[in-house]
Parts: C-alpha cells; sequence; structure tokens
C-alpha cells in the first residue's frame, strides 16, 4: 500500500523483491521495496567520474555545475585531458556531492566534458531463509 503513489505512468522505480511461480507456472514479481530511481541512484552511487579536456575556463564551470551537489557522500574523480599531458584526481571528502539526475544533466552539457559516468553498487540481497533439517524425532527414555 505505501508504495502506490510511485506506481504511475511513465515514473521509473527501482524494485528490489523476487520472482515467485504458482502452482500454473506463470511468474509474478514480489516486491520488498519500491524506491523512486532519484532515491535509488543517490543511495547507491559510489563514484562519480568526469572525463573533460584541459581547458583554462573549464576548472570555474565545473565548480558552478557542482556546488548545488555539495555535501553529499559521492566522490567525485576527473580524469584531464590535455595535448601534452593528462592527469586523474579525486577530490577529498569536503567536495563529494549527492547525485541527483539534474546534476548529470548539467554536467553534460558542459563544454569540454568529454564524459559522465556513475559508478553504483548492486543492492545487497536479504539472506533467503533456509530451512534446517534436524534430522529425525527421537524417543526420550522415561517418556
Amino acid at each position: 500500500a505505501t508504495a502506490a503513489p510511485l506506481m504511475v505512468r511513465d515514473a521509473i522505480v527501482m524494485v528490489e523483491g523476487g520472482l515467485q511461480a504458482d502452482d500454473g507456472g506463470a511468474f509474478r514479481l514480489v516486491a520488498r521495496r519500491i524506491t523512486p530511481i532519484d532515491e535509488a541512484i543517490e543511495r547507491h552511487a559510489r563514484l562519480l567520474r568526469l572525463e573533460v579536456t584541459a581547458d583554462a575556463t573549464l576548472a570555474g564551470r565545473l565548480r558552478a555545475a557542482l556546488e548545488p551537489a555539495l555535501r553529499g557522500a559521492t566522490p567525485v574523480r576527473i580524469g584531464w585531458h590535455g595535448a601534452a599531458a593528462s592527469a586523474e584526481i579525486e577530490f577529498d571528502e569536503r567536495l563529494r556531492v549527492a547525485v541527483r539526475p539534474n546534476l548529470i544533466e548539467r554536467l553534460e552539457a558542459l563544454p569540454g566534458v568529454l564524459a559522465v559516468r556513475l559508478v553504483l553498487t548492486r543492492p545487497i540481497p536479504p539472506e533467503p531463509e533456509r530451512a534446517t533439517w534436524r534430522g529425525p524425532p527421537r524417543q526420550v527414555a522415561g517418556l
């Protein structure tokens, strides 16, 4: 019942759960959790990686694009590519971001940004319930 507001036409959601077969062999999806895609991306983002061309004006544009998302949990790594050299830079903890689709769109729109890649982790599935066989029942002496 709590997931009903999320189940609207054209909404993108992440469903955690599994498939169950009924007696007729048909499958149905049994959802344990339904999460809006924005929340799922933010929760599972592990690294935001940018590939950029070395341009003197790009640093200011990058900062302006990243600033609204600062104070998040996702590290940012930038690959700078110039004519004479390349470098890889990972920002420290103070410059981590909250990853939302509008951030990715802002970064992709910047001149000089060659690629924006987001590394996500998989949700960790719960441990399956396991039946434990304890052996056949035993007779207790004296009963």
